[in-house]
């Protein structure tokens, strides 16, 4: 064996262990020049629900057993439905120009269609002035695409249903005023009110313009189960007070829901409810309303539903 001399000994064993330590580490070192992700490598997969990164709904209707299909005229009177029964509610093709109370039924789907409310008159009652009163029902109520609005509205949806799930989806409310924006003596009007309770309320897509109130969430007349809000923005005029109020012990989830605070006015006094809306966002959503005059209404057709 030929003699090797102890310094080249050393110096082979140097670089070994400068190998050995490269080896070893080099994996979990990131390179200034590292190449990008390749073909072969899997995708990030999103935290988000597919309902956030897709234009579909987040609930479908209920299947309907048999279901009635009720025709709504322009100036309908009460609508009475048997408590056992399912329904289809089918709104005119022009505006309809009374409220629309729906009384009763059990699994009920309402779809598309516009209320207008005009002039009432000098002293109209309150419910004169509402756009659509849900009561009674006991299965699955699901109102999607519709638009509320007109010269003297001032109630939005009002809720009195408490053995009932509520779906609304796809809906604009617009202009809901008191003749009294001063000492709001003639009424406070609310862009969804569950006045006399529900099971449970879902809303997926909805903008509701207000002088006075929004989301009035409170159990003052009937317990309300749980309430699931996505995708809501609420626009305030000038004399706007409390959009999101929540009052009670009911589960509360909030997503992607906004509040655009009347001028002059702080987000504490326009939210009510306190921890329970730390997720609700003032302003309005980057990309304009969730639900434009466009998207809801006569001749609406809906996205889908996320399966």
């Amino acid at each position: 064996m030929p003699h090797v001399s102890a310094r080249v000994v050393a110096f082979a064993l140097s670089i070994s262990a400068l190998v050995l330590v490269l080896l070893v580490t080099g994996s979990d070192t990131p390179s200034a020049t590292s190449p990008g992700p390749t073909a072969g490598d899997a995708e990030p997969t999103s935290t988000l629900p597919r309902w956030a990164t897709s234009p579909t709904l987040s609930w479908a209707p209920p299947e309907l057993d048999d279901p009635e299909t009720i025709s709504v005229s322009t100036e309908p009177d009460a609508i009475k439905l048997d408590p056992d029964r399912d329904y289809r509610i089918e709104l005119p093709s022009s505006p309809v120009t009374r409220p629309v109370a729906i009384d009763g039924g059990r699994n009920v789907v309402l779809i598309g269609g516009e209320i207008a409310i005009p002039w009432q008159g000098e002293e109209p009652y309150a419910s004169q002035r509402r756009g659509l009163l849900l009561r009674d029902q006991t299965g699955v109520v699901h109102v999607e695409g519709l638009l509320i609005r007109g010269e003297d509205v001032s109630e939005g949806i009002q809720i009195d249903a408490e053995d009932a799930t509520v779906q609304l989806q796809s809906i604009r409310i617009e202009n809901l005023h008191a003749r009294d924006q001063v000492d709001f003596s003639d009424n406070h009007p609310d862009v969804v009110q569950p006045y006399g309770g529900v099971d449970e309320l879902r809303i997926d897509r909805l903008t509701g313009e207000t002088d006075y109130q929004g989301l009035f969430l409170a159990e003052d007349l009937g317990p309300i189960g749980s309430v699931d809000l996505r995708r809501v923005n609420i626009r305030s005029t000038e004399t706007a007070r409390y959009l999101l109020w929540a009052s009670g012990t009911f589960p509360l989830s909030v997503q992607e829901v906004y509040a655009d605070p009347a001028p002059g006015r702080s987000w504490d006094k326009t939210v009510r409810g306190g921890e329970r809306w730390a997720a609700a966002e003032p302003g309005r959503p980057a990309d304009g309303d969730f639900v434009t005059s466009d998207d809801a209404g006569i001749g609406y057709r809906g996205p889908g539903y996320v399966e």
